[in-house]
């Protein structure tokens, strides 16, 4: 996405990490719910889950956060080919159908996974320079 999309940045300045979660939330007391949300993010980041996290500021840097996870399909399709798969999964299988086809493919394609954790919803995506009867073979 940061690659192939016009204006969309890092919010992690420039660091990249293997694994992004985008969380939103909405409640009744800005001030109240804002303060969970940083006290899950500082707890997570001291108990070791995370090790880096964001919260937007405003509106506008929400919809720049949003504009990455949703801008995934269209970067992919001007990266090159893609094949798409959509699958339900238990979310504890979820990343394992990805590390099984990024070892099957090896260097001939990469192999993006994304989704839904809360419904075990998972986004496979297979991008390569140019469609290829032996990506398709080994999918």
């Amino acid at each position: 996405v940061l690659t192939y999309l016009e204006g969309v940045r890092n919010p992690f300045s420039s660091s990249m990490h293997n694994f992004y979660v985008l969380i939103e939330t909405t409640g009744s007391e800005e001030s109240y719910d804002r303060e969970k949300l940083e006290a899950f993010l500082l707890s997570s980041m001291e108990g070791g889950l995370i090790s880096d996290g964001v919260i937007a500021q405003d509106i506008n840097q929400a919809s720049s956060f949003w504009r990455i996870r949703e801008g995934i399909a269209e970067a992919l399709m001007k990266a090159g080919a893609v094949y798409k798969y959509d699958l339900s999964l238990p979310v504890e299988k979820m990343y394992d159908l990805v590390e099984k086809m990024r070892q099957r493919l090896g260097e001939t394609a990469k192999v993006i996974g994304y989704g839904h954790l809360g419904d075990g919803n998972l986004h496979l995506n297979i991008s390569a320079p140019r469609y290829d009867d032996m990506v398709i073979s080994v999918a």
